[in-house]
C-alpha cells in the first residue's frame, strides 16, 4: 500500500453534511441517523483518545504477531497528527491525516506541507476516509509494515525513524516532535516501547543512518 508523504497537521475545519430541503421529516431523520452512524468520534478528552487508541492497536498488533510496544508510538503519532483526536478528520475514522490512494473514498481539506523552497505551506489534499477506528488502526498498520515503511522490522526505538525515512511526513522536526509526544504524554500509560529523552541524539542518529 502506498500514500503520498502525509503532513503534520491537518489545519481545516470540518464540513458538514447538509439533508437536501425537499425531503419528507422522515426521510431527513434516517438520512441524519445514517450520518450520525457513520462518523468517527472527535475528541475532548486526551484521556479518552489514549485509551480507545491502545486498544485497538493493540487488538491490532497482536492478531499480527508484532510487539504491543509498539501500540503506545502509534498512539503518539495519532496524537500528534489529529491533535489528540480533535482534527476535523477524525469524523471519518482518519487520525493519522493519511492520503487517500486513488480510487479509494476521500474527503478533501486544506493542510500545511514543507519543501526546501517554500517552506512550511499549506495546500490542499485528498485525506483517506475510513469507516470505524479498527478499519483505520488495520490499514495504518498495514501501512507500515508495507515495503515503503518496514517500520517494524527493528527495535521500538528506531520505530519513528523509519516512519520519518520513508516519507510518512514532510516536516523536518517531524521525529523530535513524535518523541516528545511520547515522552512528555504517552509514556507516563507505562505500556510501549522506551525511547531515550535525549532528542539531539536520536535527531544525529537519524541524520547519520538516512542522511536527511
Amino acid at each position: 500500500i502506498h500514500t503520498k508523504p502525509v503532513q503534520e497537521t491537518v489545519q481545516a475545519k470540518t464540513v458538514s453534511e447538509q439533508i437536501p430541503q425537499d425531503t419528507t421529516e422522515s426521510e431527513q431523520q434516517t438520512h441524519t441517523q445514517k450520518t450520525e452512524s457513520k462518523n468517527g468520534k472527535i475528541y475532548t478528552n486526551p484521556q479518552d483518545f489514549v485509551k480507545d487508541m491502545t486498544e485497538a492497536y493493540t487488538k491490532a498488533l497482536t492478531a499480527r504477531g508484532i510487539s504491543t510496544d509498539y501500540a503506545k508510538m502509534l498512539v503518539a503519532q495519532d496524537a500528534l497528527e489529529s491533535n489528540w483526536g480533535k482534527s476535523s478528520l477524525a469524523k471519518d475514522f482518519n487520525f493519522g491525516g493519511i492520503k487517500a490512494v486513488k480510487g479509494a473514498p476521500f474527503v478533501e481539506k486544506e493542510t500545511k506541507e514543507y519543501d526546501s523552497k517554500k517552506g512550511m505551506h499549506k495546500t490542499k489534499s485528498k485525506f483517506r476516509k475510513f469507516n470505524s477506528l479498527d478499519d483505520y488502526v488495520n490499514y495504518k498498520i498495514d501501512l507500515l509494515s508495507g515495503k515503503r515503511y518496514q517500520a517494524f522490522t527493528e527495535a521500538p526505538s528506531q520505530f519513528y525513524f523509519r516512519v520519518k525515512a520513508g516519507g510518512y511526513a514532510t516536516d523536518p522536526n517531524y521525529v523530535e516532535k513524535l518523541i516528545n509526544v511520547y515522552n512528555s504524554s504517552i509514556l507516563s500509560a507505562k505500556q510501549g516501547g522506551n525511547i531515550p529523552s535525549r532528542i539531539d541524539v536520536l535527531v544525529t542518529e537519524f541524520n547519520k543512518r538516512f542522511n536527511k
